[in-house]
């Protein structure tokens, strides 16, 4: 994602979902998806499709709705914060006009 590869980032996110058979226990009845869900619609909307961005949204309130549990908006809240720490850094990083984004972050120790 903070690369720009948004597609690739979806696949990614919509293969954390799965279970693999190795595991042997199988897939949970209800499983907590909210974390992909809230990256997938940070995608989405960086994609500009809105449309799916709303139903990552939806999914996440009906699971809510669903396992109503103390924490859900800590859960949010700490994706979000991920999200624009990590997009805030690499677009100040790109600012500085170096050919590595973050090269003159580090001060060298002589």
């Amino acid at each position: 994602m903070k690369q720009g590869r948004y597609e690739e980032a979806l696949k990614r996110l919509e293969g954390s979902k799965e279970y693999p058979a190795r595991l042997g226990t199988g897939k949970p009845h209800d499983p907590d998806f909210r974390v992909q869900d809230y990256l997938m619609a940070f995608t989405y909307e960086k994609m500009g499709s809105s449309a799916q961005a709303g139903e990552a949204q939806k999914r996440i309130e009906e699971y809510s709705a669903r396992n109503p549990r103390p924490g859900t908006e800590t859960i949010k809240a700490r994706v979000n914060q991920w999200y624009a720490t990590s997009f805030q850094r690499r677009t100040n990083c790109g600012a500085q006009g170096t050919g590595n984004p973050c090269a003159g972050s580090r001060r060298r120790h002589e």
